[in-house]
Protein backbone atom coordinates (compact mmCIF):
# COMPACT_ATOMS: atom_id res chain seq x y z
CA UNK A 1 0.00 0.00 0.00
CA UNK A 2 1.60 3.25 -1.14
CA UNK A 3 0.82 6.65 -2.56
CA UNK A 4 2.89 9.04 -4.70
CA UNK A 5 2.82 12.81 -4.15
CA UNK A 6 4.60 15.92 -5.32
CA UNK A 7 7.43 16.58 -2.85
CA UNK A 8 7.01 20.34 -2.70
CA UNK A 9 3.27 20.14 -2.10
CA UNK A 10 3.64 17.36 0.46
CA UNK A 11 6.25 19.25 2.47
CA UNK A 12 4.06 22.35 2.40
CA UNK A 13 1.04 20.30 3.42
CA UNK A 14 2.91 18.82 6.39
CA UNK A 15 4.11 22.27 7.39
CA UNK A 16 0.58 23.67 7.46
CA UNK A 17 -0.76 20.65 9.33
CA UNK A 18 2.05 20.89 11.87
CA UNK A 19 0.80 24.38 12.76
CA UNK A 20 -2.46 22.91 14.06
CA UNK A 21 -0.94 19.72 15.53
CA UNK A 22 0.55 18.82 18.88
CA UNK A 23 2.78 16.09 20.30
CA UNK A 24 -0.19 14.21 21.73
CA UNK A 25 -2.11 13.67 18.49
CA UNK A 26 0.22 14.17 15.51
CA UNK A 27 -1.04 14.43 11.92
CA UNK A 28 -3.67 12.11 10.41
CA UNK A 29 -3.44 11.27 6.68
CA UNK A 30 -5.45 9.15 4.25
CA UNK A 31 -6.23 8.97 0.54
CA UNK A 32 -9.69 9.77 -0.74
CA UNK A 33 -11.50 10.63 -3.97
CA UNK A 34 -12.79 14.07 -4.86
CA UNK A 35 -12.99 16.83 -7.42
CA UNK A 36 -9.99 19.04 -8.17
CA UNK A 37 -10.17 22.29 -10.08
CA UNK A 38 -11.41 21.85 -13.64
CA UNK A 39 -10.80 18.09 -13.75
CA UNK A 40 -13.90 16.46 -15.32
CA UNK A 41 -14.21 13.68 -12.72
CA UNK A 42 -13.01 12.62 -9.32
CA UNK A 43 -9.28 12.17 -8.74
CA UNK A 44 -7.17 10.69 -5.95
CA UNK A 45 -6.38 13.10 -3.15
CA UNK A 46 -4.20 12.86 -0.06
CA UNK A 47 -6.12 14.45 2.81
CA UNK A 48 -4.61 15.57 6.09
CA UNK A 49 -6.08 16.51 9.46
CA UNK A 50 -4.60 17.78 12.73
CA UNK A 51 -5.68 19.43 15.96
CA UNK A 52 -4.29 20.91 19.14
CA UNK A 53 -7.65 20.68 20.87
CA UNK A 54 -8.14 24.44 20.47
CA UNK A 55 -7.60 24.80 16.73
CA UNK A 56 -7.85 22.24 13.91
CA UNK A 57 -6.74 22.17 10.28
CA UNK A 58 -7.69 20.08 7.24
CA UNK A 59 -6.20 20.26 3.74
CA UNK A 60 -5.66 18.02 0.73
CA UNK A 61 -3.51 17.63 -2.38
CA UNK A 62 -3.30 15.63 -5.60
CA UNK A 63 -1.91 12.11 -5.29
CA UNK A 64 -1.64 8.78 -7.08
CA UNK A 65 -2.22 5.45 -5.37
CA UNK A 66 -3.88 4.51 -2.10
CA UNK A 67 -3.17 5.15 1.58
CA UNK A 68 -5.22 3.85 4.48
CA UNK A 69 -5.58 6.18 7.48
CA UNK A 70 -2.25 6.66 9.22
CA UNK A 71 -0.95 8.99 11.92
CA UNK A 72 2.41 10.71 11.61
CA UNK A 73 3.75 11.44 15.13
CA UNK A 74 4.45 15.13 15.61
CA UNK A 75 8.24 14.75 15.89
CA UNK A 76 8.30 12.66 12.70
CA UNK A 77 6.28 15.31 10.85
CA UNK A 78 8.97 17.84 11.72
CA UNK A 79 11.72 15.42 10.73
CA UNK A 80 10.00 14.65 7.42
CA UNK A 81 9.76 18.37 6.59
CA UNK A 82 13.49 18.73 7.24
CA UNK A 83 14.33 15.69 5.08
CA UNK A 84 12.10 16.81 2.21
CA UNK A 85 13.08 20.48 2.22
CA UNK A 86 16.15 20.13 -0.07
CA UNK A 87 14.03 18.37 -2.69
CA UNK A 88 11.35 21.09 -2.77
CA UNK A 89 13.66 23.11 -5.01
CA UNK A 90 13.54 20.39 -7.68
CA UNK A 91 10.69 20.74 -10.16
CA UNK A 92 8.34 17.74 -10.48
CA UNK A 93 10.15 15.81 -7.75
CA UNK A 94 7.97 13.14 -6.14
CA UNK A 95 8.09 10.86 -3.12
CA UNK A 96 6.31 7.63 -2.24
CA UNK A 97 4.63 7.04 1.11
CA UNK A 98 4.35 3.35 1.92
CA UNK A 99 2.92 1.52 4.94
CA UNK A 100 4.27 -1.84 6.13
CA UNK A 101 4.47 -3.73 9.43
CA UNK A 102 7.42 -4.36 11.70
CA UNK A 103 8.12 -7.58 13.60
CA UNK A 104 5.71 -6.48 16.35
CA UNK A 105 2.87 -5.93 13.90
CA UNK A 106 2.99 -2.14 14.27
CA UNK A 107 2.59 0.02 11.15
CA UNK A 108 5.78 1.53 9.77
CA UNK A 109 5.79 4.53 7.44
CA UNK A 110 8.45 4.86 4.75
CA UNK A 111 8.81 8.11 2.82
CA UNK A 112 11.29 7.80 -0.02
CA UNK A 113 12.15 9.38 -3.35
CA UNK A 114 10.28 7.85 -6.25
CA UNK A 115 12.57 5.32 -8.00
CA UNK A 116 14.32 6.50 -11.15
CA UNK A 117 16.42 4.73 -13.76
CA UNK A 118 19.14 4.19 -11.18
CA UNK A 119 16.90 2.80 -8.44
CA UNK A 120 15.84 4.40 -5.16
CA UNK A 121 17.08 7.48 -3.35
CA UNK A 122 16.72 9.17 0.02
CA UNK A 123 14.39 7.34 2.41
CA UNK A 124 12.95 8.20 5.81
CA UNK A 125 11.25 5.65 8.05
CA UNK A 126 9.38 5.75 11.37
CA UNK A 127 6.72 3.95 13.40
CA UNK A 128 3.23 5.31 12.82
CA UNK A 129 1.08 6.70 15.61
CA UNK A 130 -2.13 5.18 16.94
CA UNK A 131 -5.09 5.86 14.62
CA UNK A 132 -7.53 4.62 17.29
CA UNK A 133 -6.75 7.55 19.57
CA UNK A 134 -6.91 10.24 16.89
CA UNK A 135 -10.27 12.12 17.01
CA UNK A 136 -10.94 12.03 13.26
CA UNK A 137 -14.65 11.22 13.68
CA UNK A 138 -15.22 14.09 16.12
CA UNK A 139 -13.33 16.50 13.87
CA UNK A 140 -15.34 15.32 10.86
CA UNK A 141 -18.54 16.19 12.72
CA UNK A 142 -17.18 19.64 13.58
CA UNK A 143 -15.88 20.44 10.09
CA UNK A 144 -18.83 19.11 8.08
CA UNK A 145 -21.64 20.16 10.46
CA UNK A 146 -23.80 17.35 9.05
CA UNK A 147 -24.92 16.86 12.64
CA UNK A 148 -25.51 20.16 14.50
CA UNK A 149 -23.26 20.73 17.49
CA UNK A 150 -24.98 21.00 20.87
CA UNK A 151 -25.53 24.44 22.38
CA UNK A 152 -22.46 25.47 24.40
CA UNK A 153 -22.97 25.10 28.14
CA UNK A 154 -21.14 26.29 31.23
CA UNK A 155 -21.88 24.76 34.64
CA UNK A 156 -24.91 23.02 33.16
CA UNK A 157 -26.40 26.24 31.81
CA UNK A 158 -26.68 27.22 28.14
CA UNK A 159 -24.25 30.05 27.40
CA UNK A 160 -26.00 33.06 25.81
CA UNK A 161 -25.01 34.12 22.29
CA UNK A 162 -23.51 37.63 22.34
CA UNK A 163 -21.84 39.90 19.73
CA UNK A 164 -18.48 39.63 21.48
CA UNK A 165 -15.98 36.94 20.42
CA UNK A 166 -12.93 36.20 22.58
CA UNK A 167 -9.83 34.57 21.14
CA UNK A 168 -6.64 33.15 22.57
CA UNK A 169 -3.52 34.44 20.79
CA UNK A 170 -2.15 30.90 20.80
CA UNK A 171 -5.19 29.61 18.92
CA UNK A 172 -5.13 32.43 16.37
CA UNK A 173 -1.40 32.17 15.64
CA UNK A 174 -1.58 28.92 13.59
CA UNK A 175 -4.29 30.41 11.38
CA UNK A 176 -2.21 33.51 10.73
CA UNK A 177 0.83 31.46 9.79
CA UNK A 178 -1.10 29.17 7.44
CA UNK A 179 -2.80 32.17 5.80
CA UNK A 180 0.50 34.03 5.42
CA UNK A 181 2.22 31.10 3.73
CA UNK A 182 -0.74 30.48 1.43
CA UNK A 183 -1.15 34.21 0.75
CA UNK A 184 -4.86 33.99 1.54
CA UNK A 185 -7.36 35.72 3.80
CA UNK A 186 -8.93 34.10 6.87
CA UNK A 187 -12.69 33.59 6.79
CA UNK A 188 -14.52 32.67 9.99
CA UNK A 189 -18.04 31.29 10.22
CA UNK A 190 -19.94 31.36 13.49
CA UNK A 191 -23.18 29.90 14.74
CA UNK A 192 -22.73 31.09 18.34
CA UNK A 193 -20.24 33.36 20.08
CA UNK A 194 -19.05 30.50 22.32
CA UNK A 195 -19.43 27.71 19.77
CA UNK A 196 -16.57 26.38 17.66
CA UNK A 197 -16.07 28.63 14.60
CA UNK A 198 -15.37 27.16 11.18
CA UNK A 199 -12.45 28.67 9.28
CA UNK A 200 -11.54 28.78 5.60
CA UNK A 201 -8.15 29.82 4.22
CA UNK A 202 -8.19 29.74 0.44
CA UNK A 203 -9.86 26.97 -1.61
CA UNK A 204 -7.87 24.05 -0.15
CA UNK A 205 -7.84 24.59 3.63
CA UNK A 206 -10.62 24.47 6.20
CA UNK A 207 -10.44 24.22 9.95
CA UNK A 208 -12.02 25.13 13.24
CA UNK A 209 -11.13 27.29 16.22
CA UNK A 210 -12.56 27.22 19.71
CA UNK A 211 -13.28 30.63 21.29
CA UNK A 212 -11.69 31.32 24.65
CA UNK A 213 -14.12 31.30 27.58
CA UNK A 214 -14.80 34.84 28.74
CA UNK A 215 -16.76 35.34 31.96
CA UNK A 216 -16.44 39.12 32.08
CA UNK A 217 -19.60 40.89 33.17
CA UNK A 218 -18.98 43.95 30.97
CA UNK A 219 -21.29 44.98 28.16
CA UNK A 220 -21.40 42.23 25.52
CA UNK A 221 -22.21 44.65 22.70
CA UNK A 222 -19.19 46.97 23.00
CA UNK A 223 -15.71 47.08 24.57
CA UNK A 224 -15.78 47.44 28.35
CA UNK A 225 -13.14 50.16 28.45
CA UNK A 226 -13.37 53.77 27.30
CA UNK A 227 -11.18 55.26 24.58
CA UNK A 228 -8.91 58.17 25.58
CA UNK A 229 -9.31 60.33 22.49
CA UNK A 230 -10.37 63.80 21.36
CA UNK A 231 -13.74 65.17 22.42
CA UNK A 232 -14.53 65.91 18.77
CA UNK A 233 -16.45 63.01 17.20
CA UNK A 234 -17.66 62.75 13.62
CA UNK A 235 -21.38 62.12 13.87
CA UNK A 236 -22.29 62.17 10.17
CA UNK A 237 -23.45 58.82 8.80
CA UNK A 238 -20.76 57.20 6.70
CA UNK A 239 -23.16 57.00 3.75
CA UNK A 240 -23.48 60.80 3.81
CA UNK A 241 -19.84 61.54 4.56
CA UNK A 242 -17.27 63.09 2.26
CA UNK A 243 -16.19 60.69 -0.49
CA UNK A 244 -12.62 60.82 0.75
CA UNK A 245 -13.49 60.52 4.45
CA UNK A 246 -12.55 56.85 4.71
CA UNK A 247 -9.36 57.55 2.80
CA UNK A 248 -8.44 60.24 5.32
CA UNK A 249 -8.97 57.78 8.17
CA UNK A 250 -6.01 55.81 6.85
CA UNK A 251 -4.74 52.37 7.73
CA UNK A 252 -7.72 51.32 9.86
CA UNK A 253 -9.85 51.01 6.75
CA UNK A 254 -7.30 49.83 4.22
CA UNK A 255 -7.99 46.60 2.34
CA UNK A 256 -4.32 45.62 2.50
CA UNK A 257 -3.37 42.92 5.04
CA UNK A 258 -1.11 43.92 7.89
CA UNK A 259 2.37 42.43 7.75
CA UNK A 260 2.63 40.29 10.88
CA UNK A 261 5.92 38.57 10.15
CA UNK A 262 6.85 35.50 12.26
CA UNK A 263 10.27 34.99 13.75
CA UNK A 264 13.09 35.12 11.20
CA UNK A 265 13.84 31.39 11.20
CA UNK A 266 10.13 30.52 10.94
CA UNK A 267 9.60 32.97 8.10
CA UNK A 268 12.58 31.49 6.24
CA UNK A 269 11.12 27.98 6.63
CA UNK A 270 7.77 29.11 5.26
CA UNK A 271 9.32 30.88 2.29
CA UNK A 272 11.37 27.83 1.38
CA UNK A 273 8.24 25.69 1.02
CA UNK A 274 6.14 27.40 -1.65
CA UNK A 275 3.16 25.72 -3.22
CA UNK A 276 3.78 24.21 -6.62
CA UNK A 277 1.79 25.06 -9.74
CA UNK A 278 -0.38 21.99 -9.02
CA UNK A 279 -1.36 23.05 -5.52
CA UNK A 280 -4.57 24.69 -6.66
CA UNK A 281 -4.35 27.17 -3.79
CA UNK A 282 -5.32 30.19 -5.83
CA UNK A 283 -8.79 31.68 -5.63
CA UNK A 284 -10.67 31.51 -8.92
Amino acid sequence: MKITVDTRDFAAMLLDLSRTADEKRGVWLRSTRGYWGDEPGEVTLLAGLSTTGFVSGHTWMLAHGHLDPVVFPFEDVQAAIAVLKPFTKIENHTVEIAISENADGKPVVTVNESPDLFGGGTAFQFTAGDCDTFPDEALTRILTRKTPLPAPRRNGMVVPDVPRSTWSPGALEPLLRVAKRRKQTIRMFRSHSQQIHLVQIGPRWIGAINPAFDDETSDDTAPGVDARLTDHVITTDVTDADEDWLTKIGVLFTDQPLDTAPAEEEQQQDEELPLSDNSGDEDS
